[in-house]
């Protein structure tokens, strides 16, 4: 057992309990194969709420660069250790892209938040290009996750975490994947975690 199962199987009662969480739509979550989980960014907690959400199965998540680089070499281990590894923000990172391409080609379960940061409450779920480039080079299906609440994300208030059903790496209509059919699965993989965002229940 891996430290990230470790961690999870400990822990995961208590998280749901502090932060009184709710979560809808797990029975959408493939229990193996190539994945791709897209949410929106609520909180440094995001990445903690998503695997407690999924459960057993690890998310291997891309995490910005300074998270790795200002935090000494113990939280760089550490982070490594739960399965993250880098990706510097604002310019396109072809290392990056590559690993992200290889965990799912290993039929991984990649975790992306690919707004480029911590969004406010309201604001509508933008994805940069970043996550249609990897969807396409690994003909990977995206799920579409949303990490709900009233206000900042804090113990004792609720959070909701959504989960919709995948979308299918054919539902992108790629052919060639041109910068217009890039764009347009971005598109497509912020309507459907708007959706989530905007779900009464």
């Amino acid at each position: 057992m891996n430290l990230y199962s470790v961690l999870c199987t400990l822990f995961s009662p208590l998280i749901k309990v502090v932060f009184r969480m709710r979560i809808a739509g797990t029975e959408h979550i493939p229990p193996a194969g190539k994945l791709i989980l897209c949410s929106n960014h609520r909180s440094v907690m995001d990445p903690i709420l998503l695997g407690v959400s999924v459960g057993k199965r690890p998310i291997r998540y891309m995490a910005k660069e300074e998270l790795f680089v200002k935090h000494g070499k113990t939280a760089a281990w550490f982070l490594r250790a739960l399965g993250a590894f880098p990706v510097k923000r604002g310019r396109g990172d072809t290392k990056a892209i590559e690993q992200a391409v290889t965990v799912l080609k290993q039929d991984g379960l990649l975790g992306i938040f690919p707004q480029g940061g911590i969004a406010a409450q309201g604001i509508p779920f933008q994805p940069k290009s970043g996550i249609a480039v990897i969807a396409y080079r690994a003909q990977a299906p995206v799920l579409p996750a949303a990490v709900v609440t009233n206000g900042r994300v804090r113990l004792f208030s609720p959070v909701t975490i959504r989960f919709g059903k995948p979308i299918a790496y054919e539902a992108f209509g790629f052919t060639n994947g041109s910068r217009g059919e890039i764009k347009n699965a971005a598109c497509i993989i912020a309507e459907r975690v708007n959706q989530l965002l905007e779900a009464k229940k």
